[in-house]
């Protein structure tokens, strides 16, 4: 190299003056940090390597960021060794390489992001590319591997989507994860015959893949290895094949048929999840386990026949597969985890084994199409929501041996038009069968102790209830808004009514509480426009707030002994309340108790009476007379209506 004829410039790249300039020898002796040969040739238009041998440090050999079309490694390059820098990295101008005959390997990320670079003539002797080294390489379009090659590194390929077909190389052995991950526009690819596994990711988003033959020597998919293959319509596995990775054919949405070998012993987590294209498959009798979601929203599933030996149904295993219509459950079964048949909504019928001993939380959530189930005697359990919203639902007898019915159960189910519930049944729990607006049977056994809130909540076609002798609790909102109910029968071993229990049953006229019942919740009989009277009996201790309040039907009432404290709004906006028994005992009315009580003319509080709320009696407009007991001392302004001239008698 003449004097002069270049300087070095940034981190010892040379930088040449003018056109035409050669350069024929760089050593360590002459540039001690050589970095990159033709980092800054603003005009370089080919590049002939004639002997690069710095092997004992890390160097770049690259063509020049820009205008560069090609670069022909000279056959007197016989080794090249960068300790893991980059060999023509991010060079976008790239358009064709040829690699010297005597190359037997190459550095990491080699050629990563040469998206320029349509084509490159790999060396004969060449062993490994290894990762990431065609990384970004998107104008690739085909490529020659040597029969050399045995091993291709982690993302080798990773975004050459411009790569349409590759063949692999009999000696190939090794694949590394994601080594063709997101080429889309790779259409076919022949695999050596003796791999033995295709790695995590090994054709990930390769949508353009249509076909693909699979060597009888593979034993083992990895994860995600042909996920998001949209284009592939269907594959045969190898016998040979023992284990398939978790999502291997995940969103794989073009895929219709697929054959699985008898050697599988185990579906992985979301193996076939999202393949909406799927539209039957058989599983191997050797199946004996299935990964979670192994089929979750699998659309266009019809139908699918399940191994003998199957135990259990997993979690999500068919979720959201809403073409879904028939599916034979094998005798081996004990269990259906959550959600397995979520979202099945094209399922009209299922036949559970007597195998089975527990359906899991919303096992068969959102089944719209289900009409009807027949529930084995072996069932102990049904999980929290396990036929919630099941639509279509007509009728269900639970069997004997279930002892344990989870919330939610039935919520929803707005088809269900009877339901015989078993003795071994303690609780009823919360919302099991909430929003059932057609049901209108319901059959209890003596050994029920408790429904839970909102347990019947919306069940607008019920008329008539006989609760069991054994019932000791009802639940918040239990039979809140079933505006169709009529009358129902409240047994002597009821002790507390919860808030809001018979809320806006609207439909209710008359109701018999038990002389057992020692509190009534807040809300307890609220909105029940219908109810024309009722007596509290002599037990009852405790009123919740706002009790009756809004039931405008309500004329009479006669208050227990029993009773210390009316609370506040217990008896508001009960405009056709005319007559109120009260006896002593009472000592406080709550503020609003008798608020817009429009039908009262004459009311006689009792001489235990020491306290009277805030508008206890306000918007009272009928009220004629009132007397008052000496030991009240205190009487708020806002006690009684504002029209006080026509309170004519104030004792």
């Amino acid at each position: 190299m003449a004097s002069g004829a270049a300087r070095p410039t940034r981190r010892g790249a040379m930088e040449a003056p003018e056109d035409g300039v050669r350069l024929t020898q760089l050593t360590a002796e002459l540039l001690d940090l050589i970095l990159a040969v033709g980092y800054d040739c603003a005009v370089l238009s080919a590049a002939e390597v004639l002997r690069f041998a710095q092997v004992d440090r890390a160097a770049r050999a690259a063509a020049a960021e820009r205008n560069t079309r090609s670069w022909l490694g000279e056959k007197e390059l016989a080794r090249l060794l960068l300790a893991g820098a980059c060999l023509s990295q991010h060079c976008e101008t790239f358009r064709h390489i040829t690699l010297p005959p005597g190359l037997t390997s190459l550095p990491d990320r080699a050629f990563e992001d040469c998206y320029g670079l349509q084509s490159i003539t790999l060396p004969p002797g060449l062993t490994s590319l290894p990762s990431h080294t065609f990384h970004g390489c998107s104008g690739l379009q085909s490529i020659t591997l040597p029969d050399s090659l045995t091993q291709l590194g982690e993302r080798a390929f990773y975004g050459c989507y411009g790569l349409q077909s590759i063949t692999l190389p009999h000696s190939l052995t090794q694949l590394g994860d994601g080594a063709f991950y997101g080429c889309s526009g790779l259409q076919s690819i022949t695999l050596s015959p003796g791999l033995t596994s295709l790695p995590d990711g090994a054709f990930f988003n390769c949508s353009g893949l249509q076909s693909i033959t699979l060597p009888d020597s593979l034993t083992q998919l990895g994860a995600l290895a042909f996920s998001g293959c949209s284009g592939l319509q269907s594959i045969t596995l190898p016998d040979s094949l023992t284990q398939l990775g978790e999502r291997a054919f995940f969103d794989c949405s073009g895929l219709q048929s697929i054959t699985l070998p008898d050697s599988l012993t185990q579906l992985s987590y979301a193996a076939f999840c999202d393949c909406s294209g799927l539209q039957s498959i058989t599983l191997p009798d050797s199946l004996t386990q299935l990964g979670d979601a192994a089929f979750c929203d699998c659309s266009g599933l019809q139908s699918i026949t399940l191994p003998p030996g199957l135990t259990s149904l997993p979690h999500r295993a068919f979720y959201d597969c809403s073409g879904l219509q028939s599916i034979t459950l094998p005798a081996s079964l004990t269990q259906i985890s959550e959600n397995a048949f979520s979202g099945c909504s094209g399922l009209q019928s299922i036949t559970l084994p007597d195998s089975l001993t527990q359906l899991g939380d919303e096992a068969f959530y959102g089944c719209s199409g289900l009409k009807s189930i027949t529930l084995p005697d072996s069932l102990t359990q049904l999980g929290d929501g396990a036929f919630c919203g099941c639509s279509g639902l007509q009728s269900i007898t639970l069997p004997d041996s279930v002892t344990q019915l989870d919330a939610r159960a039935f919520y929803g189910c707005s088809g269900l038009q009877s339901i015989t519930l078993p003795p071994s049944l303690v609780t009823i729990p919360k919302e099991a069968f909430s929003e059932c607006d057609h049901l209108a049977e319901i059959h209890f056994h003596d050994g029920l102790t408790t429904i839970g809130s909102r347990a019947f909540y919306l069940c607008t076609a019920l008329t008539s209830i006989t609760l069991p002798d054994s019932l000791t609790q009802l639940g918040d909102e239990a039979f809140a808004r079933c505006s169709g109910l009529q009358s129902i029968t409240l047994p002597d071993s009821l002790t507390q009514l919860g808030d809001e229990a018979f809320y806006g049953c609207s439909g209710l006229k008359s109701i018999t509480l038990p002389d057992s019942l020692t509190q009534l919740g807040d809300g307890a009989f609220a909105c029940c426009s219908g109810l024309q009277s009722i007596t509290l009996p002599d037990s009852v201790t405790q009123l919740g707030e706002w009790a009756f309040r809004g039931c405008s039907g309500l004329q009479s009432i006669t208050l227990p002994p029993s009773l210390v404290t009316i609370p506040k709004e217990a008896f508001s906006e009960c405009d056709h309340l005319a007559e109120i028994h009260f006896h002593d005992g009472l000592t406080t009315i709550g503020s609003r108790a008798f608020h817009l009580c429009t039908a009262l003319t004459s009311i006689t509080l009792p001489d235990s009476l020491t306290q009277l709320g805030d508008e206890a009696f306000a918007h009272c407009s009928g009220l004629q007379s009132i007397t008052l007991p000496p030991s009240l001392s205190m009487i708020p302004c806002s006690a009684f209506p504002e029209h006080c001239e026509r309170n004519q008698e104030v004792g």
